[in-house]
């Protein structure tokens, strides 16, 4: 955070607005692919194994011949 940043203390009503615009960009990649002709299991299920990947939790190896239900 820049120096010039104050911080200052939310309300509920920012707050809830900022947990919505998080969800929607969480959720955003899903809601294409469902639009596009994906299963929405299908399309969650990418999704996480996306989020592994970018948090670097998934290697190569760690989860083997694992069905992507169980991921």
């Amino acid at each position: 955070m820049g120096a010039d940043r104050e911080l200052r203390p939310i309300g509920n009503e920012e707050l809830v607005a900022i947990v919505a615009e998080l969800e929607v960009e969480r959720t955003a990649p899903i809601t294409k692919a469902v639009a596009n002709g994906a299963d929405l299991p299908e399309a969650i299920t990418r999704r996480r194994l996306e989020a592994l990947k970018t948090e670097g939790l998934l290697r190569s190896r760690a989860i083997g011949p694992m069905p992507l239900w169980r991921v």
